[in-house]
């Protein structure tokens, strides 16, 4: 089935036609009940919504920074101290435009954002609590087994609140000793939301603790390969193959 966009449809004509053949491509997609997935798409477009991941995170034992999912103005301000806060987007966090994508990454609260938040009412934006944390940690669980790397983000300020904005292309990453608690509760995590594959964010904090901020189903891993050594596509390979 061919994708391509007509350059000659109007905007809303376009939109159709993508929406139609989303719709097309999942339908049958879940009709394939007899398919080894590594995660089945439905549970994949669950898992996305960034609060339902945090409820069920929640629910598990997970320590989420304080947070507020909201487009009211009002709420934001009663939040205090903005300089205590984060924003970030509710959902992936990217823009198409002319020009080409860009991405918004997670930034502190400013005292100048706090005196013009009429942007906000056009769409919500996610508020956290701002974590002192010593590292990143991703974890990717693949089945029951887990790669956790520490990503070494306050060592320079570009990546320090989020490490993705790092302008460092070699910023260090090193294998890290999750302890096992944190590594059933993370394959918990993966499982409870019908997924058999999940990258998962969180923050070693200064006292020690792991904060979690987010599940991506669909995360990337081949960099984590490539920079420390993990199986991990190996392990996928041994799972898609694997007879039950």
């Amino acid at each position: 089935m061919s994708t391509e966009p007509a350059e000659d449809l109007e905007e809303g004509a376009q939109e159709f036609c993508e929406r139609e053949s989303r719709a097309f491509l999942s339908g049958i997609l879940g009709t394939l009940n007899s398919a080894r997935w590594l995660s089945p798409p439905g549970a994949i477009a669950l898992a996305e919504r960034k609060p339902y991941q945090l409820y069920v995170a929640s629910e598990l034992g997970f320590e989420i920074p304080q947070t507020l999912m909201t487009n009211d103005p009002a709420a934001v301000t009663s939040l205090g101290n903005p300089s205590s806060l984060i924003a970030k987007a509710v959902s992936s966090g990217y823009i198409r435009s002319e020009e080409g994508n860009r991405s918004i990454f997670t930034s502190r609260v400013r005292q100048a954002d706090m005196r013009d938040l009429g942007g906000l009412t056009l769409a919500p934006v996610t508020f956290q609590e701002f974590v002192e944390k010593i590292s990143d940690i991703r974890v990717t669980v693949v089945g029951s087994e887990v790669f956790s790397a520490e990503i070494l983000s306050q060592s320079h300020e570009s990546s320090r609140v989020d490490w993705r904005a790092t302008d460092d292309p070699n910023l260090e990453h090193r294998r890290h000793d999750l302890p096992f608690p944190i590594q059933q509760r993370c394959i918990e995590l993966v499982g409870t939301l019908g997924l058999s594959f999940g990258a998962i964010d969180l923050a070693l904090r200064q006292d020690g603790g792991y904060a979690f901020f987010e599940v991506n189903p669909n995360g990337e891993w081949v960099w984590i390969e490539d920079e420390l050594g993990y199986p991990i596509s190996q392990s996928i390979a041994a799972w898609l193959t694997r007879q039950e």
